[in-house]
């Protein structure tokens, strides 16, 4: 079982380590760009600036131009290990609305294939109708299928596919929570 919760220290270790996985094994997705903005010998020494950043965000304090609040959650299981992440960003601005959407995630990759992601975009879309979402938008790439086949057991409705200017096909979701 998993569940999802802020940001907070005692997750560095498993933290680190997924970080480690996703630097060994490479990403298959430009989302997972926010684990490599630091090498891990930065993240290890400033993590609790890190994490304070996240709480920050989730409380409406954005650091970065074009960001808009959101709340980052991790994906934890039973073992107290962090599982990955999934972000909800609190309303959309206009570039979000092209590429990016509401929900963002990504699991680490020794979890993926394990059905983390669909059960974790579920949870969130029930912390998207406790601020007040009454739909979501979800954005993958075309040729994503594990994160298609999630949003699409979440009750994701294809609104349309769009190019973007790296050429990458989009397709745009719209879950309703009513």
């Amino acid at each position: 079982m998993i569940r999802l919760e802020l940001p907070h220290t005692r997750y560095k270790q498993t933290y680190l380590e997924a970080v480690k996985e996703f630097i060994e094994k490479g990403s298959d997705n430009e989302s997972t760009d926010h684990y490599f903005r630091k090498s891990l010998d930065e993240l290890d020494k400033f993590f609790e600036d890190f994490v304070q950043e996240k709480i920050d965000s989730h409380n409406g304090k954005v650091r970065q131009d074009g960001h808009v609040p959101a709340t980052q959650f991790w994906i934890i299981d039973d073992n107290e290990e962090y599982c990955g992440r999934i972000s909800l960003r609190h309303f959309l601005n206009d570039a979000l609305e092209h590429h990016g959407g509401h929900i963002g995630y990504d699991i680490r990759p020794s979890k993926r294939g394990q059905s983390y992601a669909s059960i974790a975009l579920g949870l969130c879309l029930n912390e998207a109708m406790k601020i007040g979402l009454e739909k979501v938008l979800i954005t993958c790439d075309d040729d994503n299928t594990p994160s298609i086949k999630s949003i699409e057991r979440n009750n994701g409705v294809l609104q349309d596919k769009v190019k973007q200017d790296s050429g990458i096909l989009t397709r745009r979701y719209w879950i309703d929570l009513k």
